[in-house]
Parts: structure tokens; sequence; C-alpha cells
């Protein structure tokens, strides 16, 4: 297992390291659309909506 700090948070980057796998980065949110409260879900839609992608980063949250 690799944990890792929030430097690398985010999915800008994870093309280039295509079989990387356990690691994990604690964050605020899950970009991902999985997070288990309803609110961050209901945010990242109407982030989508108002940008037309998914954030990117779990910057976007305490923002």
């Amino acid at each position: 297992m690799i944990l890792n700090g929030s430097g690398v948070d985010g999915s800008y980057w994870l093309l280039a390291v295509p079989d990387l796998s356990n690691f994990y980065v604690p964050v605020q949110g899950s970009i991902c659309g999985d997070d288990p409260p309803p609110d961050v879900t209901a945010f990242n839609a109407k982030y989508k909506e108002a940008t037309g992608g998914d954030p990117s980063t779990q910057y976007v949250y305490p923002g």
C-alpha cells in the first residue's frame, strides 16, 4: 500500500501510471461521483453543469 499526501490528488496524472494499484490519497470528497454523502454528489452534478466537466481535484470543495 502507498499512502500519499494531497499533492497527488486528482485525475490529471493518472494516465501516466496506468497499472498503479493500492495507492491511496486522503481527500475531502470524491471527484469520482461515488462519495457517500449526497451533498457531495449534488455538488459534483452542479459543478459539471456549470463547467462542462467533473472536478479534477479535491480543492474544489472548500472553495
